[in-house]
């Protein structure tokens, strides 16, 4: 009988650890992953906060509205079509559809979740609509303009920041889409018409296209070339082709050069080979 309680009491005290851990975790997760869970597109309850909210303003570095709700709660964005579209990534809309944007990533902020919950109690019994709290973002309406016709038809995206402050002035993607006529991107089963041309509008180039380094490390190799090669400033480099190395010690042949087509002759010989 002793020992039957004295298991008892272990299993007690491990099951109370574990509650307690689990609670500990949840805790910790909810305080870590909490606006994520919130502003996820999939969260239902923030589209019925969105019908119940009149959600905050959205305005660029200098009070340009670029998303706007009235006192029935409709939802509208800026009166220029070209600023609608070169920020269209960077605002979002009010369906979801781009998860990315200050609609989806400030929800928290622009349908009031921050204020109280004395407040909310009030304005439930009194009847008056919530309102929610007006963000203002670093980047520049205009500067965004610029870039997103500057981009023309090419598909990809470009940043524009203060590298001092941190600050974002212009991110766009190309293409972009209108927030004023998204129905035409979601389902009929949805309210829309499910006419608009898969052609990738919907997706942020900016912070998800995957793209090879390319030309951008080029900034590391400059920045390695100023801080370690003296006189960096005044020399000229010459560029003779394709530097040499044999293939066995890989070091480098100084005095063998080849040119550009031979390279790249070299380079299918290669691929050939090993395919």
């Amino acid at each position: 009988m002793k020992s039957l309680k004295k298991n008892l009491r272990i299993i007690v005290v491990i099951l109370c650890v574990m509650f307690i851990c689990l609670g500990v975790y949840f805790a910790y997760a909810l305080t870590t992953y909490g606006t994520r869970w919130l502003n996820s597109p999939y969260n239902v309850r923030l589209q019925n906060q969105k019908n119940a909210v009149i959600a905050g303003t959205i305005y660029d570095r200098n009070h340009t509205v670029l998303a706007s709700s009235n006192e029935e709660g409709e939802r509208s964005y800026a009166s220029s079509k070209s600023v609608r579209r070169a920020l269209s990534h960077t605002v979002g809309d009010n369906y979801g559809l781009t998860s990315s944007g200050a609609e989806n990533f400030f929800a928290n902020y622009l349908l009031g979740m921050e204020s109280s919950v004395f407040e909310r109690i009030y304005k439930s019994f009194t009847g008056e609509k919530q309102k929610g709290t007006n963000i203002v973002l670093t980047v520049d309406a205009q500067l965004c303009t610029a870039v997103y016709e500057a981009l023309g038809s090419y598909r990809g995206g470009a940043v524009v920041m203060n590298y001092k402050t941190g600050e974002i002035l212009a991110t766009v993607s190309q293409p972009g889409f209108d927030p004023e006529n998204m129905g035409s991107y979601l389902p009929e089963s949805q309210g829309g018409t499910g006419d608009a041309e898969d052609n990738g509008s919907l997706v942020n180039r900016v912070t998800a296209g995957q793209y090879t380094p390319g030309s951008v490390f080029k900034i590391i190799t400059a920045a390695a070339a100023i801080r370690y090669l003296p006189g960096i400033d005044t020399r000229t480099f010459d560029c003779d082709g394709p530097l040499v190395f044999d293939e066995k010690s890989e070091k480098y042949l100084e005095n063998i050069h080849i040119s550009p087509e031979e390279d790249k002759a070299n380079r299918e010989a290669d691929q050939s080979e090993s395919s």
